[in-house]
């Protein structure tokens, strides 16, 4: 079973997740702002207009996403949305995605 909770109560396992995700596109993401450690991530995605969201399967964390707000007050990002391969094909980034669409639109954001 998929759930869905507020990542700014597991900021260990989301900074883990981050590190994953980052590794797993093995792209350099140098060029944006930090969110490394639990404090960056706090900041980045726990402030007004933001959301971090952590995906449990059978109590473990298979994945995570998060949102924050851009310059213009109607638009928002969503970033790292990754999903644990040991989970893959539970449907988590579906779920992870549909609620960050969903909070982006109780939030205000159109775009």
């Amino acid at each position: 079973m998929v759930t869905i909770e507020d990542g700014m109560q597991h900021l260990d396992e989301i900074a883990k997740l981050f590190t994953e995700y980052k590794d797993y596109i093995a792209v350099d993401v140098s060029f944006q702002p930090a969110d490394q450690t639990t404090e960056e991530i706090a900041k980045r995605y726990g402030g007004d207009g933001g959301r971090l969201y952590i995906a449990f399967v059978d109590g473990a964390a298979a994945g995570c996403i998060a949102l924050h707000p851009m310059k213009d007050a109607h638009d928002c990002e969503i970033k790292r949305l990754f999903t644990r391969s040991a989970f893959r094909g539970h449907h988590v980034g579906r779920l992870l995605m549909q609620r960050a669409l969903d909070e982006a639109r109780a939030l205000g954001y159109r775009r």
